[in-house]
């Protein structure tokens, strides 16, 4: 998914990128299938468990499940993801400074 997101993404973008990079399409699908996936299927299942289980689609159990997977999962996976990608690209070095640029100051 995080790949053919990647390269949908790149194509339909106003710079017009439309090469597709190999190594690129690897890592983020190396991050999908060995991280993200693994990871984000046993949140949504303690999500599941432990939110609401016995009326898992009420609207409370679905706000509940949304405020919690942003306010505590999606912060997470997104140092994660930062910090797979750049290992993955040979700089585990830059990872902090990735966090810090593409996530603190994005709000600026």
């Amino acid at each position: 998914m995080n790949l053919n997101s990647d390269t949908e993404c790149r194509y339909m973008s106003p710079a017009g990128v439309s090469t597709v990079e190999p190594l690129r399409c690897l890592r983020l699908g190396t991050y999908g299938l060995l991280v993200d996936g693994p990871l984000g299927h046993l949140w949504y299942r303690v999500l599941d468990k432990n939110v609401c289980p016995d009326n898992p689609n009420s609207l409370k159990s679905v706000l509940l499940k949304t405020a919690a997977d942003q306010l505590i999962w999606a912060p997470i996976m997104t140092c994660v993801f930062f910090a797979v990608l750049k290992t993955l690209e040979g700089h585990p070095e830059l990872i902090l400074a990735t966090v810090q640029v593409s996530t603190l100051t994005a709000r600026d």
